[in-house]
């Protein structure tokens, strides 16, 4: 929940009235609490899944995995014998995933879908939904209010964290591979 896309969907959540349990390191904790989390669990536990079931008392029928490798973990949390969703932003190809017993229908959240063209994704042509690209617009409408009543926030800028230019850019790229950046946003004077 410390990346800059969780971070963002933890506040819009929060103002759509939901209850927030997020999973990230434990030196993020505070920043995610901060951002509007209810609760907070540390995904490398051995226990986190049955530890967010207990919390939901087995109803979590929501989840959305902001990394693209938390799939196992959200279903294992996620309610048994009720439908529920599973979302992420950076989806296997559809062979990958490995069946399940529970209830649970898989979706992607592409950003290419907003711009309404055609694209290729994983070696294959989509054409975007007309109805995904309308809700994504009424989205973007909301994220402009919420920005301007500050219901949602900006992320924590890092500025010029390793140099300027795009030889800092770059040098940002390998830390953002390497997994130092958390909880902000690299920014870079060009």
């Amino acid at each position: 929940a410390s990346t800059s896309t969780a971070l963002m969907g933890i506040q819009f959540a929060k103002a759509s009235g939901l209850t927030v349990i997020a999973t990230c390191s434990p030196h993020n904790f505070d920043h995610v609490r901060l951002a509007g989390a209810d609760a907070v669990f540390d995904y490398s536990s051995p226990t986190c899944a049955s530890d967010i079931k207990a919390l939901t008392k087995n109803k979590l029928r929501f989840a959305w995995d902001c990394m693209g490798s938390g799939e196992d973990l959200c279903i294992a949390a996620m309610a048994d014998g009720i439908p529920a969703a599973y979302v992420t932003i950076n989806p296997r190809s559809d062979t990958s995933y490995p069946s399940r017993e529970k209830m649970v229908d898989i979706h992607a959240v592409i950003a290419y879908d907003s711009f309404g063209d055609d694209y290729i994704w994983m070696g294959k042509r989509r054409s975007p939904s007309p109805d995904y690209r309308n809700f994504l617009q009424n989205f973007f409408d909301r994220c402009y209010g919420h920005l301007t009543d500050e219901t949602v926030k900006p992320l924590r800028v890092l500025l010029n964290k390793t140099g300027t230019g795009l030889l800092g850019a770059l040098r940002g790229l390998d830390e953002l591979r390497a997994g130092n950046v958390s909880a902000a946003r690299l920014v870079y004077t060009l």
